[in-house]
């Protein structure tokens, strides 16, 4: 996670923010991650001896998902008609660029991370149970072109 110092941080909460208006703070967040996919090339020696070097292929930059977690219900509604222009094959103008906003038990904003083109590829909602007590999970996940520490 990117940060200014060496101070251990402890996140307390998370917020989608969707084109720089908060969505929705969620629970959990995974799939903050850059990657880059790489060819092997064989290569020898002044010797002769073959050896395997890896490289990175010719995208320099992995596309890749955001799984986002909660228990607000309320979250799901807004989400949901931003997951339907994708059920609805509007794909351009489902395409939204946004943060993953981490904050503190003091709910300061200790991180950002931020991503371009990204679209709900997943809304689940857990479970029902009329003989349940638990709050409802809400699962969204997000697939995004790019993914860069703000």
């Amino acid at each position: 996670m990117p940060g200014k110092d060496e101070q251990l941080y402890i996140s307390n909460a998370f917020a989608l923010e969707i084109d720089s208006v908060a969505m929705a703070f969620f629970t959990e967040v995974s799939g903050l991650e850059s990657t880059t996919d790489h060819t092997e090339v064989t290569q020898q020696t002044q010797k002769g001896l073959p050896y395997i070097i890896r490289v990175p292929a010719r995208a320099a930059n992995k596309p890749g998902t955001l799984t986002l977690k909660t228990k607000s219900v309320g979250a799901a509604e807004s989400l949901w008609k931003w997951r339907k222009q994708i059920v609805d094959g509007k794909v351009k103008d489902a395409l939204r660029n946004g943060s993953v906003v981490i904050y503190d038990t003091e709910n300061k904003e200790i991180g950002r991370w931020n991503f371009k083109n990204a679209w709900p590829s997943k809304l689940s909602i857990g479970s029902l149970s009329a003989t349940s007590n638990d709050a409802i999970d809400v699962e969204l996940s997000l697939e995004y072109e790019m993914l860069t520490p703000a």
